[in-house]
């Protein structure tokens, strides 16, 4: 991928972090914050305290991205340890109830697995950052309050069995934005009827990012500007998983001026808008007005900045 700053006020596009375990997402963020003071930063969906891997952070002007880079599939690899639930569903959690040695029979955990994949409805953990009425539920749950949230839609593309070993096992997860990992190594302990929590998790994709391509929180602070700078994807260089809307000179103006734009082609209902020279000019969303002929209209609009900077 083409990486560079595009402002000369900070950069902007997408920073790649590989996350150390016993950090938030939040923590990652304002360290990365006060290397940059004054950038606005974001980051593509949360990982949890223990979990570590892929963070892709936003800055600047790609922080209106937000929402679509969080909405990307994403790929995770993790342990599962069998024979006790916990409360937290992970780890960290307080064990409910004794310990029982559990080694699962390959074949009956290759079913349970495949029985979670596909479109389902899934409960989130009680200890989560979910908001229910403007409180998460962590809170509820250190409150001692039983709260069981609403169940959410999320897609298990592919579980794969990777290894089995003594009262554990490995996985590989592709899955929709939103689902909880640890919600299903929990439910894997509940079909077994052994009880199980989630060991340990990596993510090691989000979309079109990948944990191979990203840096250690550490190295990435320890960098000079330029070399930070270099590790900047900017927003032309981004897909979203979004198709591209290529516009003519006139199109571009008039998107840039607030107008909406007829539709010449269609590849498909949310597109990347993209300016002659391939700059990212908006996200469009395709209109079809009962009364009137479809049209494009753009949800976020990215105006031409200074053609280079000199330092971050």
């Amino acid at each position: 991928m083409k990486r560079r700053s595009q402002t000369g006020a900070g950069p902007d596009g997408v920073l790649l972090v590989d996350k150390p375990d016993n950090c938030t997402s939040h923590d990652v963020v304002e360290a990365v914050r006060r290397r940059l003071p004054g950038v606005r930063i974001g980051h593509a969906g949360t990982l949890d305290p223990f979990a570590t891997g892929l963070l892709p952070l936003s800055l600047g002007r790609a922080t209106r991205l937000t929402s679509w880079l969080i909405a990307c599939e994403k790929v995770y690899q993790g342990w599962v340890r069998l024979g006790v639930a916990t409360d937290t569903y992970d780890s960290t959690g307080k064990p409910q109830g004794e310990h029982t040695p559990f080694t699962p029979d390959e074949p009956r955990l290759r079913e349970v697995l495949q029985g979670l994949s596909g479109e389902r409805m899934q409960v989130p953990p009680p200890f989560s950052a979910k908001k229910v009425n403007g409180v998460p539920l962590y809170r509820r749950a250190r409150r001692g309050e039983h709260f069981e949230p609403d169940p959410v839609r999320v897609r298990i593309e592919l579980i794969e069995l990777l290894q089995i070993a003594t009262e554990t096992f490995e996985f590989r997860v592709t899955c929709s934005s939103g689902t909880y990992i640890r919600t299903l190594a929990h439910d894997v302990g509940r079909e077994l009827g052994c009880g199980a929590y989630l060991q340990a998790l990596t993510r090691l994709r989000c979309g079109e990012f990948r944990l191979s391509d990203a840096l250690p929180l550490s190295d990435l602070l320890a960098l000079d500007d330029a070399g930070l700078r270099e590790r900047v994807i900017a927003p032309r260089g981004l897909n979203l998983g979004l198709p591209a809307l290529h516009l003519t000179a006139e199109e571009s103006s008039r998107l840039s001026r607030g107008q909406t734009l007829a539709v010449r082609s269609l590849p498909g209902e949310i597109c990347r808008a993209l300016r002659p020279d391939g700059e990212l000019l908006a996200i469009v969303i395709h209109q079809k007005p009962p009364d009137g002929l479809p049209r494009w209209l753009a949800r976020v609009v990215f105006r031409p900045g200074p053609a280079a900077m000199s330092g971050l």
